[in-house]
């Protein structure tokens, strides 16, 4: 396994080390925003033990051949034209798929906002909502784009 895996998991853990540092202090003088950042320290150092646990297991001696297998039949799995197409085709799904719930959600809260229910956080889903669509739509035709320039 390469000397970079190890090197990308003891910066998480590090990380880990800095925001549980900084959950500490924000539990001891009442923050507001300790919570988030409990969850931050559990989600950097969890990331970096682990990382670091796999890159000693697969450094082992007798794990080596087993690691060039399955890199092997990774990389294979990656290139292969039909997994490549049905990557294509679910990627495609799941972005028509979600532009579709956006304008959904962006209909509803235009409801919502007209016949004044929820009244100041419609008008705020409404004004989200837009902006993500638009984004979501422009990203959308800019990939498509770059990746017809590429092939």
């Amino acid at each position: 396994m390469k000397k970079q895996e190890l090197y990308v998991s003891v910066t998480w853990i590090f990380i880990g080390l800095l925001v549980l540092s900084m959950a500490i202090y924000g539990s001891v003088h009442a923050w507001k925003a300790d919570s988030l950042l409990w969850g931050f320290t559990g989600a950097t150092l969890g990331q970096g033990l682990m990382r670091l646990q796999r890159y000693f297991h697969w450094s082992k001696p007798e794990n080596r051949e087993e690691y060039a297998r399955r890199q092997k039949a990774e990389h294979i799995a990656q290139h292969d034209e039909r997994n490549v197409m049905l990557r294509d085709k679910s990627g495609r799904l799941a972005y028509v798929y979600s532009l579709m719930l956006h304008w959904i959600l962006f209909v509803l809260s235009s409801v919502c906002y007209v016949m004044d229910w929820f009244e100041p956080y419609a008008r705020f889903a409404m004004v989200s909502l837009s902006i993500l669509l638009l984004v979501e739509y422009g990203l959308g035709i800019w990939t498509w784009h770059q990746v017809g320039k590429k092939a």
